[in-house]
């Protein structure tokens, strides 16, 4: 997979964000404030909720608008073996690595179909 080239910035003023996710086809964040920026004018986005108090949570929007169907379709699925894992671990307090199997292999076929 070819890099699109990727900017990462932390504690920007709000000056700093917005120049920066103007331009940007696909923003990745933990800050709710700029989620909603993106969902406002229908922006390809990745949420990454750490701070909910409940297990890690991926959650992704617009990717309709996300050009490269490769990237999208990777997006779904690590997104959702990732959440499946982080509650797995989160409600038995451990890492089952055979759970992880079974649900990559689940995942793997549904892009088969």
């Amino acid at each position: 997979m070819e890099s699109k080239g990727i900017a990462y910035r932390k504690d920007l003023l709000c000056d700093g964000k917005i120049c920066l996710i103007d331009g940007a086809k696909l923003v990745i964040t933990s800050d709710i404030q700029i989620q909603k920026r993106m969902d406002a004018v229908s922006s390809p986005n990745i949420f990454l909720d750490f701070k909910s108090g409940r297990s890690p949570f991926i959650r992704w929007r617009f990717l309709e608008n996300l050009e490269d169907d490769v990237l999208k379709q990777r997006i779904v699925v690590y997104s959702k073996l990732i959440n499946a894992v982080s509650h797995v671990f989160h409600q038995k307090g451990s890492f089952e690595i055979e759970i992880v199997k079974r649900l990559s292999k689940e995942h793997a076929i549904q892009l088969e179909w």
